[in-house]
Parts: structure tokens; sequence; C-alpha cells
């Protein structure tokens, strides 16, 4: 009523419902009912009516989309101590849109330095009113910050400190999966998974911490990256990341642990090999390193560092190909019109450069220096034994198992010899995580002479019992139909042969099956 009446404020009606307003008694608890009568009361004021409608205004602008209008009337009210926590949540959401409005026409037609200074008084605005999170309009500010760091006009670590690096909410965690829609001829159905935003968040301020190195930085960003990488343990780059702030701060060891684990996942991956590289200090293990990451890839927009770390590696002894090297960066740039990097014309400087007759860069000639970064990388894996418990001859691989948690697909064309059911292969391997599935990742396999493990194979001798053209042994070994019906072997018959562990998953359950079996006359 005193609302209704405030345009009236000399009505005799409205100075009567301000007095009794006022001489109601409200529970000391209800803060909410306090606030609001004091909101009403306040409009006996000239000042109060003043700044009321100003709030009705700022209102009024939001609602018709007029975003920075109803900013400019909430920022007067902040100003004058008149803003009210239910207008807060309204002046963020007013910064949100015309945040959203910037980046939107910004991204359409290039940012300009006019409004993405009004995006960025937008968001200190944001932090000046106080609002925190876990809060939908709270991870919005963050995504508004997010795409303004990509595009190189915000630092993210700083904003990250502000926000708050403990309010991301539930749903901050989910990855979300796109499904295309058939366009133009393409495939229909084809999904992609987008990382979550927690994860594009930390690997945007990795990247920052690891251009400024500054301590404070990677003491900020490391255990968040930490944390984010046990969540999302296929994402290759956060491993990345941990790794090369590990070695900003000295922790090398630590560094070279978790390069590994990413290189031997990512090893198609030319960075993989470069990151490794820049960790290692074995000069002929970084030599291989670039030497792999030059072979894996052939787009010359992103190797440009990376050519120039294995000319400063391979000079001393072959300077002809160091030059060849140095020359195809700085001819790339050239061409692209961007400028040469320092670090080759530093290079192009030097004495041995001048000296040199250059040769053009070759696989052949990264071919010679593989080995050792093979053998590096593998050599912190123990060899395991397993045994090849079936063979498809039309698709060309074969299966093993190393123990009941463990197992593994291998090409007949990464196996040195023929397989056969049975046989024991020495391997190294690494289990992977990708995209929620668990995978082997195969990284040496070769015949082994030595003995089988005990509990993947075994020798067996007992009778058989035969039904429905299966076989049973006494201990539990299973005997398939296609060995019964090729040995004729019969109900109650002594058999023997070998069996190998395995799983079945009708009756949920680990047991032997017989991979040969005779009858014993």
């Amino acid at each position: 009523m005193v609302k209704r009446e405030a345009k009236n404020p000399n009505s005799d009606s409205f100075r009567r419902f301000i007095r009794e307003l006022s001489e109601l008694d409200i529970p000391e608890a209800d803060e909410l009912l306090s606030e609001h009568r004091s909101q009403a009361i306040a409009l006996a004021t000239d000042d109060g009516r003043k700044f009321n409608e100003k709030r009705l205004s700022a209102r009024t602008a939001y609602q018709a989309g007029r975003y920075e209008d109803a900013i400019s009337h909430y920022v007067e009210l902040f100003r004058h101590g008149q803003i009210q926590d239910q207008d807060l949540f309204s002046f963020g959401w007013a910064l949100s849109r015309a945040i959203q409005e910037i980046l939107s026409t910004s991204k359409q037609s290039n940012f300009s330095d006019i409004r993405v200074g009004r995006a960025r008084k937008y968001l200190n605005y944001y932090f000046k009113i106080g609002l925190k999170g876990p809060e939908l309009l709270h991870t919005i500010i963050l995504k508004h910050a997010l795409a303004l760091a990509k595009e190189g006009y915000l630092e993210i670590i700083p904003f990250l400190q502000l926000w708050g690096a403990q309010a991301f909410r539930p749903e901050d965690w989910q990855r979300d999966v796109l499904v295309s829609e058939e366009v133009g001829g393409g495939s229909k159905g084809k999904k992609r998974t987008l990382p979550a935003l927690v994860e594009s968040v930390f690997m945007r301020a990795a990247k920052e911490a690891l251009r400024s190195k500054q301590k404070d930085h990677v003491d900020f960003v490391l255990p968040q990256l930490e944390k984010v990488a046990e969540r999302f343990p296929d994402n290759a780059h956060l491993k990345r990341y941990q790794a090369e702030l590990l070695h900003v701060i000295g922790r090398n060891d630590e560094a070279l642990e978790k390069a590994l684990a990413f290189v031997r996942s990512m090893s198609r991956e030319y960075w993989a090999w470069e990151v490794l590289g820049d960790l290692v200090s074995e000069v002929d293990v970084k030599r291989g390193c670039y030497a792999k990451a030059l072979l894996t890839s052939s787009k010359e927009e992103f190797i440009g560092n990376l050519r120039l770390k294995f000319a400063e590696c391979i000079w001393r002894e072959d300077p002809r190909r160091a030059r060849g090297e140095v020359e195809q960066v700085i001819r790339c740039k050239q061409q692209q019109g961007y400028n040469i990097p320092k670090k080759a014309e530093e290079l192009s400087k030097r004495s041995w450069f001048a000296d040199a007759k250059p040769i053009e860069p070759s696989v052949s000639f990264y071919e010679k220096f593989v080995a050792p970064a093979d053998s590096y990388l593998t050599a912190q894996i123990p060899v395991q034994l397993a045994v090849v418990d079936w063979i498809n001859e039309e698709k060309k691989f074969f299966h093993f198992i190393v123990n009941k948690s463990l197992d593994g697909i291998c090409l007949f064309s990464k196996y040195h010899g023929t397989p056969r059911i049975g046989d024991i292969v020495a391997v190294r391997v690494e289990p992977l995580i990708l995209e929620g599935k668990k995978k082997t990742n195969v990284l040496t396999i070769e015949p082994s002479g030595d003995s089988a493990p005990s509990h993947l194979l075994k020798d067996f001798r007992d009778r058989v019992r035969v039904s429905n053209g299966m076989g049973f042994v006494e201990d539990g070994t299973f005997i398939s139909p296609a060995i019964i019906t090729a040995e004729n072997i019969m109900d109650g018959q002594e058999v023997a042969g070998r069996a190998v562990l395995s799983y079945d998953r009708k009756k949920a359950r680990w047991s032997f099956a017989a991979i040969e079996a005779k009858g014993v006359r």
C-alpha cells in the first residue's frame, strides 16, 4: 500500500500507511520482512522516492534489453549506498548481459579497445558489488572472462583469484557432447566431446603461468591443475601442463614422470615429444625426442621453434643440416608474412652457420636419432609376461592376458613372429582411460622364452563331463565345443591338455578354459 500511494506522498492515506507500517511488530529473526519494510518506509523521504524511481527505471531498462542503461541506474544506486540486496543479482545479470552483447558484437566485427574496455569495466563492477559463487551468474561471468583471455585482453589467473577457485558448480565439472546434424552431405550423428569449463579455465591458467614463470602463479595453478587432472585422466594436455609447471619450479623428477605418462598416450602428437625433449638432460635422448617430433608433424606453422631446438642439438656434428633447419624456419616465416624468430636470427649469426653449406631437412636423417628416445620412453615400464589366449586371423590381431585386471590387443604387424594360442610373450603396457573407457597401450611386445606364469596357464589331466557339446573337468576347466568335436572327446573320458585363465561373462567369474585337450588312451 505504501508503494502504491508513493506517487502522492502528501496524501493522508500515504502518511497513514507509513505510520501503520512503522508500528508493526516484526520478529527480529525475519530479516527479509524487516528489509522490505525499511525499503518501503524510505519512500517517505524525497531521496527515498528518488532512488526508488532509479530502481524501477533500472528494472524497466533490463526488461527492455537496454542493459547498459540498467547498469547506469544501478551504478548510481550503488555509489549513494542505496543498492539493496535484491538489486545486487539484478545488477549482476545486467552486467553479464551487457558483456555478452559486447563479446557477440566483437566476434562478428573484431574486438576494439573501446568495447573491450567497457567489458573489463563491467567485470570490475561485478567484483565491487561482492557477488560470490557457486552460482549460475558467477559461472557465466567466468565464461566471459575466459573469452576475453583467449583473445589476449585479460589474464585469467588474477581474475580467477578474485572469482574464487573453489566456486565452481557441479555442472562446471561436466563435459558436453555435441551430436552433429547432416549438413551438405556430411556425417550425421557424429559425437564430439567438449571440455568441461573447469578444464578450459585451468588449461588457460596453466598457459599463462608457463608464459610468466612467476612462482606465485605456478603455486596457485599447480594444485588446482592436479585436481582437474585426477577428474579427467584422459586429458593428456593437463598432464603436459603439470609436467611443464613442475619443471619451472625445479621439481624435475616429478615433471619427467608426468611427461612420460602423456607421451606414451600421445606418441603421435609432435608436441608431446617436444615437451619430453625439453625436460630430459641426456643429449642423445633430447635430440631423439626432437627428431621424433619432426617426424610426427609436417605443419610448418607449428614446428618452427622445434626445428630451432633440433638445430641447436646437431650443429656441432652436422652444421650443414643444422643450417638447413634454421633456413627452413626463416623461409616459412617470410612466406607467411611473420617476423623471423629472434632465436633463428641469433643462430644465423654464429660462425658455424656462415661456414656451412645448407642441407635440406629430411625424414631419413631424423630417423637416425629416434632410437634413444624410443628406448627412454619404454625403459621406465617394467616387462611383464602374458599369454596369447585368442587370435583373429581375419582382422590380423591377437589378444593377450597379463592378469585379471590387465589385458590387451596387438596387431600382427607390430609383432615379430607368428602368434599362436598359448604363446608366452613379454610385454610393456600402460593402462589408459580414453573418453571414459579403459584401454591398454602396448609399448613393446615380443616372444618370450620364459616359462608360463602359473596364474595364467596350467596343464591339466582328469576325466571330463560332456554336456550339450561342452566339456567340464573336475577342477573347473572348461573345454569348448570346438575342441570336443575336433578331438572326438567322449563323456567320462580322461583328457589332458593346457588351459588359460579366462573370464566367463555369463557367470561373471574367472576360471580356466582349455586351449588344447586330447583324450588319454
